[in-house]
């Protein structure tokens, strides 16, 4: 017959009222920025780069490889007009990417109207507390994220029409009710098909193959957030007191609020 576990009985009366607060206060993790991340043109280029990554796009059971390039590497590939892999070899089918034209004012509807001069807002409001006793709050304030339209050029490479189908299918269904969207730290932000695709499939090279080529204009209309802008100040800071008065009955008076913004 087997023995019955021992069980660790804990008969210490957990906390409750003002004491679980001050408990939970105490244990805080101090590490904790609270802020929103910083968002930069970077991290929007990435997250288109991730978009057309997500949207799977496989011929014959093998993912298309997706490249970002920027502006000095794009030089170079519109010259030579191919993408090699380790070996040398030429790569097809490839979805590149390239910024296409500099960040533009944000034409999105929710973030378009900025206020002027940065002014910031009140993002957050932590509770503190001191070893004096002391209870107060932290304002935490961020200005108005600054919108931005972000342009892209998608090329896509292949010897065979029959990607070229299968891949604008992808776009045409994903892209169904007008836009789509990426989530970019934590924050999703619309992308949208600017135009209709053209086609460049003139090219031949690769050893007197002829490939097909075609080119998608699509705008992540983002914002950005400079974690530099953020500010911390300090909020009210109140002391409780309580006073016994001996008298017909017990009397508890008293809180009084000092500084703070």
């Amino acid at each position: 017959m087997s023995v019955p576990k021992k069980r660790q009985l804990n008969i210490t009366p957990s906390k409750v009222g003002q004491s679980r607060i001050d408990e939970l206060l105490t244990d805080t993790d101090k590490k904790t920025s609270y802020f929103p991340p910083g968002i930069s043109i970077k991290d929007l280029e990435t997250g288109m780069r991730d978009f057309i990554r997500e949207l799977n796009f496989t011929i014959g059971g093998e993912k298309v490889p997706v490249v970002f390039l920027p502006g000095e590497r794009w030089s170079e590939f519109s010259r030579n007009w191919q993408y090699l892999d380790q070996d040398k070899n030429v790569v097809m089918p490839v979805i590149i990417i390239r910024r296409s034209a500099p960040p533009s004012p944000g034409t999105s509807v929710i973030t378009k109207y900025n206020i002027p001069g940065r002014k910031t807002f009140t993002y957050m409001r932590i509770p503190t507390l001191d070893g004096g006793g002391y209870r107060g709050v932290d304002i935490y304030k961020i200005p108005q994220p600054t919108s931005v339209d972000c342009r892209f050029e998608l090329r896509l490479f292949s010897h065979y029409i029959q990607d070229m189908n299968k891949f604008g299918e992808l776009l045409l269904i994903d892209f169904s009710s007008r836009q789509s969207y990426q989530k970019i730290k934590g924050f999703y932000m619309p992308i949208i098909i600017d135009g209709n695709p053209s086609d460049e499939s003139t090219i031949e090279n690769f050893d007197g193959d002829r490939f097909y080529s075609q080119v998608y204009s699509l705008i992540l209309m983002g914002y950005i957030q400079d974690e530099q802008e953020f500010e911390i100040s300090k909020g009210v800071k109140k002391v409780i007191f309580f006073t016994e008065v001996d008298n017909d009955f017990i009397t508890i008076s008293g809180s009084t609020v000092s500084g703070g913004t």
